[in-house]
């Protein structure tokens, strides 16, 4: 819980804690796109590559990763009911 509020809160620099979300590139494009929808706050998948303190199951975020999976895909993510009742 730490090192979470500490990555989100924190100057990157000050730190050297790194945030394991246990997703794949989908899921957390659809985790990003749900803190959007449900808090109304807009987190830039860029900014989160130049933190470089967010890892999911292919490792560092990558923006280009993630877009290139999400336009390949084309469907609902894997267990996107659990990712958006972490905000209802």
């Amino acid at each position: 819980e730490e090192d979470f509020i500490k990555v989100f809160t924190s100057d990157s620099e000050s730190h050297n804690s790194i945030v394991y979300f246990n997703m794949d590139n989908i899921q957390f494009n659809f985790f990003i796109n749900s803190i959007y929808k449900f808090l109304n706050i807009k987190i830039n998948l860029t900014s989160i590559e130049l933190l470089g303190k967010i890892e999911n199951k292919n490792g560092k975020i990558k923006a280009k990763s993630i877009y290139v999976s999400v336009s390949k895909s084309g469907m609902q993510p894997k267990n996107y009911k659990l990712i958006e009742s972490i905000f209802k």
